[in-house]
């Protein structure tokens, strides 16, 4: 599997996933960006940046065996007012300004466009929770996966995450990958057949910009 270049953190993750990933961010927050270290090649004029610990995940999809709770149902966003929701949940759980929201739908309908997969997960009729995947090649990247704070460690999360793998393995995808920030996540895709292929220590950009 492709590496990267030298201390900087791709792993299993091509560059062009990361130019996928990073120009969707950019489209609403022009300084969300971040750069992955490994932690033992973490160069010197980084050493005193405030780094977080983030996992590289993979899942093979051969493996997937999807088991379905149905006190969760997860749907698909394809209208407006979906995408106000999906909107919503990420701006609420990744801590985004609500000036934001309006590029956050235009991102989310970007993605629709693009034909990845957008899905909301249902508590009864209220939506809790969103994730999506975008396909390159044989491979399904993972990202803007959230549920709300209150409803978490209820298994929702492994519920939406096993449901995005299976439609990727529908559409002929063989590996899903993703970036899980910190432990509670990574235990969460763990649950839903993820494994840990690398752990990187990242630095937000945005943790600069905002001080300027």
């Amino acid at each position: 599997m492709p590496r990267g270049e030298k201390g900087v953190g791709f792993c299993l993750f091509t560059p062009e996933y990361f130019e996928m990933v990073e120009v969707i961010y950019s489209r609403f927050s022009p300084t969300q960006l971040d750069v992955h270290f490994r932690p033992d090649e973490i160069p010197n004029w980084a050493t005193n940046l405030n780094l977080s610990t983030q996992y590289s995940m993979t899942c093979d999809l051969a493996n997937v065996d999807i088991k379905d709770n149905d006190e969760f149902i997860t749907v698909p966003v394809e209208n407006p007012d979906q995408i106000i929701i999906a909107a919503q949940i990420s701006a609420q759980n990744f801590k985004y300004d609500a000036s934001l929201l309006n590029a956050l739908e235009d991102m989310y309908l970007a993605a629709i466009d693009r034909n990845a997969t957008v899905l909301l997960v249902q508590d009864g009729v209220e939506a809790v929770g969103c994730g999506i995947a975008e396909y390159e090649g044989s491979r399904a990247a993972v990202y803007f996966f959230s549920v709300n704070e209150k409803y978490r460690r209820r298994g929702i999360g492994t519920k939406l995450i096993r449901r995005i793998v299976c439609i990727a393995k529908s559409r002929g995808m063989t590996e899903a990958v993703l970036l899980a920030e910190g432990d509670d996540a990574r235990r969460v895709y763990e649950k839903a057949g993820f494994k840990v292929y690398d752990t990187l220590s990242t630095w937000n950009f945005q943790q600069v910009s905002e001080g300027i």
